[in-house]
């Protein structure tokens, strides 16, 4: 359980973030296993990289002036692309939208996560 826990080398502060808050969840609802540690690795990378590039098309916009006019800012395009798989690794660990009750109802959550917090939530509602 304590190397299931260890976050891994080279996250970012906000995959590390995450990897934190967490990793003793799942761990305690047997869905972080050997067999999942990379697919949560992967999920906690792609998360953050999620949350920089959502702040990235939030500060520039979703249309960018460029010296071709008006053109769709190419940060959508990356972020649509890394949101589908982060959903998919986050399916892998059994991290669909009723997670967050489900793990309540099975006490894994000692008290409700407020909204803003939860990095889950914030990923599969944001």
């Amino acid at each position: 359980v304590k190397k299931l826990l260890q976050p891994p080398a080279g996250l970012t502060p906000g995959a590390l973030r995450r990897w934190r808050e967490l990793a003793p969840l799942l761990v305690a609802d047997n869905r972080l296993r050997i067999e999942t540690r990379e697919a949560f690795y992967n999920f906690c990378r792609m998360a953050d990289e999620c949350d920089r590039l959502t702040d990235q098309v939030l500060a520039e916009g979703h249309v960018v002036e460029t010296s071709h006019g008006r053109l769709p800012n190419p940060a959508c395009k990356v972020l649509a692309g890394v949101r589908t798989p982060l959903l998919k690794y986050g399916q892998t660990l059994g991290l669909a939208p009723a997670s967050h009750a489900r793990l309540e109802s099975a006490g894994v959550l000692k008290e409700p996560l407020d909204d803003e917090d939860d990095a889950l939530f914030q990923i599969m509602h944001g």
